[in-house]
């Protein structure tokens, strides 16, 4: 068996060889100044406004402005259901109209109109049957009444 040291040693002494030679040169980093001092700042507290309970000024402000808001969807409601309202009834009432009285006897001056038995001066109004229009007696002893659409 042949001695392994004999039979390694011509490649250690190459590799020495080659191992042996200065390494090359490294290059020199370029000289930067020193990093400038950081400042660190402690870490900022979040600040929350202190806790205050709302002033009751407040909580009757809110209770008011929903009031009004109901206040105001009911009666907007009530408008929009008269407004479209399709069953629109006329109520037609059953008192007697009132017609015109003359005397047929011209000799002494009338100033009166007679509406069930009821004695109206010329020029007074009285409410019309429908409550809604009004009657008014004339110089000529007739009683007109205005004629407008009652919405009931």
């Amino acid at each position: 068996m042949p001695d392994s040291t004999s039979q390694y040693d011509p490649i250690l002494k190459s590799y020495q060889s080659s191992s042996s030679s200065p390494p090359p040169p490294t290059p020199t980093p370029a000289v930067s100044p020193p990093p400038a001092p950081l400042h660190l700042l402690p870490p900022a507290q979040p600040s929350l406004p202190p806790k205050s309970e709302p002033k009751s000024s407040s909580k009757l402000a809110k209770f008011f402005f929903f009031v009004s808001l109901l206040i105001f969807i009911a009666v907007f409601s009530l408008i929009l259901y008269t407004v479209f309202d399709k069953n629109k009834t006329v109520r037609v009432s059953s008192s007697p109209t009132p017609t015109p009285f003359s005397t047929s006897d011209n000799s002494s001056p009338v100033d009166y109109c007679l509406l069930n038995d009821q004695h109206i001066l010329v020029g007074d109004t009285l409410p019309a049957a429908d409550d809604c229009n009004v009657c008014i007696c004339q110089p000529d002893l007739s009683i007109f009444c205005t004629a407008k659409s009652c919405d009931l």
